[in-house]
């Protein structure tokens, strides 16, 4: 039962979901929407077990002197008193607002600026020409910078035009195929979930 009792739960909840969606049931939809706000809630507590893992890892590596252990003074040092605000206070109260305002927004702007180095250095690598696909690339992928600059309108109008299309265009096109890709993707794991045949959430791997 160890095994079959998770399939079981994802075989009965997955189709109650998924056949509310064809059957025009008000009992079959109540029972749906019930099983949604379990799912809410089952979130609600992993969230808090991640957190509370987090306290424990970093609290661990401070007792024993680990590798980089100030840093985990540092996490716990701010994440526990913002933790507290939050649950304390709400999220929509004026001390929460202002930590997450004052602190968290331009650190977090810090540290996607740093990855503009990083950016830089991936695009240079890219963009040597070694044969015809890189080529396309920096072909490209100039055209689309300049079209947003004012050297790009500077040296021809076309190039904005250009630039436009293929963003619009080519750029659309990859991207809804991506996206549609990942949907078959995802609508695959689903039903490989709800048939039993997907055991990889389970502790030992479904083995």
């Amino acid at each position: 039962m160890k095994k079959e009792g998770p399939i079981l739960i994802g075989f009965l909840t997955g189709s109650i979901v998924i056949t509310s969606y064809f059957l025009k049931s008000t009992g079959l939809k109540s029972i749906s929407d019930t099983v949604v706000r379990w799912r809410l809630i089952i979130a609600a507590f992993a969230l808090a077990l991640g957190a509370l893992n987090m306290v424990r890892l970093h609290g661990k590596n401070i007792h024993h002197k680990g590798r980089n252990w100030q840093y985990s003074v540092v996490f716990l040092v701010f994440f526990l008193p913002y933790l507290a605000i939050g649950l304390i206070r709400g999220s929509n109260s004026a001390q929460y607002q202002y930590v997450w305002k004052s602190l968290y927004q331009p650190a977090s702007a810090t540290m996607y600026s740093m990855t503009l180095f990083y950016m830089t250095n991936a695009v240079w690598r890219a963009f040597r020409i070694r044969n015809l696909h890189a080529g396309i690339l920096m072909f490209t992928g100039a055209a689309v910078m300049l079209g947003q600059i004012g050297i790009g309108t500077a040296i021809s109008p076309l190039i904005p035009r250009f630039s436009s299309w293929l963003l619009d265009t080519v750029n659309t096109a990859g991207i809804r195929a991506i996206t549609i890709g990942g949907s078959l993707g995802i609508v695959s794991l689903g039903l490989r979930v709800i048939l039993g045949l997907e055991r990889s959430y389970m502790s030992d791997g479904g083995n």
